[in-house]
């Protein structure tokens, strides 16, 4: 029977209860710098909770009352939660709250979080309650404006990432040190407490303004040589554009050559505006793939291969990328002349290159791209308005709106061709990265082709239904 004395326990929120008004909180200050190991899990994802094999484990009077949430209540005034000194006194503010986080020595649970924070100490309570333990990380996590960016370290020249010598962990805010005094400093590291020496090109100062290392729980490293196995080279980026009739009469083509052009400077300006630092690729399909030759020539004028044989892709030529130094009047030239190429004026009309319409060779034009990307890896932008229904990969238009709302629509759902869950495999391998612009008045199946944006990293921009009216109306564009 519960002490009428005691406090009663108030229900666990979850994280969509209403707020309610918090007591004051006071300050809490660690009196030890380096936590308690439990279980060989930081001490400060969880909480221990003490009971002794006499116990009734379901006792509510061995229990504390729980901690209160810690809420913001706007963006603009957020309170602020310490991801150290709090941990403590305040329950981890959940996911969606707007509380702003301040990293002072421990990882924020933007990046990292346990699935609960308190875990029983002793084993037999562990045994008997069986919680489930596990770790959500995150670790490029996008942070909220108000929150102060991940600091960036760049050792010295020669000095490798301290780690610990027996467990390959990192040096951080809870490692400890010795033998500074004899000017041999060795860190003791905090989980398994092996002793290992410091790089002598390493600078132990233990200032946060020079070692953000020994203060911060997330940090970014610029990595030393020995963490390359290969000289770092920039991405490739690399532009696939779909030229059928069906994306020049919905003025997909043209709003998609707009939004290269936005993104060229954009690229531009990520590289500080060096353009030997900026490479780029261009291909072009509809029922064929049109492969373009980048380097400069007397005219500025594009050389152009076209690939009929879409069921085994390939590469003609090895001279497709380019830096944007070397390329851009070329490409210029491309952009300024791709409505000229593949354009209909009216039914009647046909175009210079290519063929109308005929099925879309979208998956290879992609296997091409691959081919040409894999030395250097990248970036690949499809622009798509057809489905996939000519080539490698091709796919069958299996859309029927009779199955809406029935138990049977969840099969439109699944990959029809096992050949993307394996191509995205090849992509990964090949360092390419896929993103996916897809805008159409029809099936155009990206619960399968989605995956090569799914599983590299990806992602996908969808528009549907999506038709460019006239040429102030660029949707397209202004949504890019």
């Amino acid at each position: 029977v519960m002490n009428e004395n005691k406090p009663k326990i108030q229900p666990f929120q979850n994280a969509f209860s209403p707020l309610i008004p918090l007591p004051p909180i006071t300050s809490y200050t660690p009196t030890n710098t380096q936590p308690k190991i439990t279980n060989s899990l930081h001490s400060s994802l969880v909480q221990p909770i003490s009971h002794t094999k006499e116990q009734n484990i379901f006792d509510t009077n061995s229990l504390s009352p729980p901690l209160p949430y810690y809420y913001g209540p706007s963006l603009q005034n957020p309170i602020e939660f310490q991801t150290l000194q709090q941990i403590e006194t305040v329950l981890i503010p959940n996911i969606d709250s707007e509380t702003k986080i301040v990293d002072d020595g421990n990882a924020s649970p933007r990046f990292m979080r346990a699935t609960t924070q308190y875990f029983p100490e002793s084993r037999f309570t562990q045994d008997e309650i069986n919680i489930p333990l596990s770790l959500i990380i995150q670790p490029i996590a996008s942070l909220p404006a108000n929150e102060q960016p991940i600091p960036l370290i760049n050792l010295p020249d020669g000095c490798t990432i301290p780690r610990c010598g027996e467990c390959q962990a990192y040096i951080n805010p809870f490692t400890t040190f010795s033998g500074i005094e004899e000017f041999s400093p060795e860190m003791i590291c905090n989980f398994c407490e092996n002793s290992t020496n410091l790089p002598f090109q390493y600078n132990f100062t233990a200032k946060e303004e020079s070692q953000k290392e020994l203060f911060y729980g997330t940090v970014d490293y610029i990595p030393p040589s020995d963490y390359q196995i290969k000289s770092i080279k920039p991405p490739i980026h690399f532009f696939i554009i779909e030229v059928s009739e069906n994306s020049f009469r919905s003025g997909f083509l043209e709003c998609s050559i707009l939004a290269v052009k936005k993104s060229l400077s954009l690229l531009l300006e990520s590289v500080d505006g060096d353009e030997n630092l900026l490479w780029i690729g261009f291909i072009t399909f509809d029922s064929t793939v049109h492969v373009y030759d980048m380097q400069p020539n007397e005219k500025n004028e594009p050389t152009i291969y076209v690939i009929n044989d879409v069921d085994e892709p390939f590469s003609p030529i090895p001279t497709n990328i380019s830096t944007y130094k070397n390329c851009k009047y070329v490409l210029d030239g491309i952009l300024n002349n791709l409505l000229i190429y593949f354009g209909f004026q009216n039914q009647s009309d046909e175009k210079l290159l290519g063929s109308s319409s005929y099925p879309s060779a979208t998956t290879s034009a992609i296997v091409s791209a691959e081919i040409l990307m894999k030395s250097r890896g990248g970036f690949i932008y499809l622009f798509q308005s057809s489905l996939s229904s000519r080539g490698i990969g091709k796919l069958k238009h299996r859309d029927n709106p009779s199955l809406y709302n029935t138990d049977e629509e969840r099969t439109l759902l699944i990959p029809q061709d096992s050949f993307y869950q394996k191509f995205s495999k090849t992509l990964i391998s090949s360092k390419i990265c896929v993103y996916i612009f897809s805008a159409t008045n029809s099936f155009i199946d990206l619960s399968t082709i989605g995956i090569l944006a799914n599983e590299t990293g990806g992602d996908i921009f969808h528009y549907f239904p999506f038709r460019c009216k006239n040429k102030n109306d660029k949707s397209f564009d202004n949504n890019n």
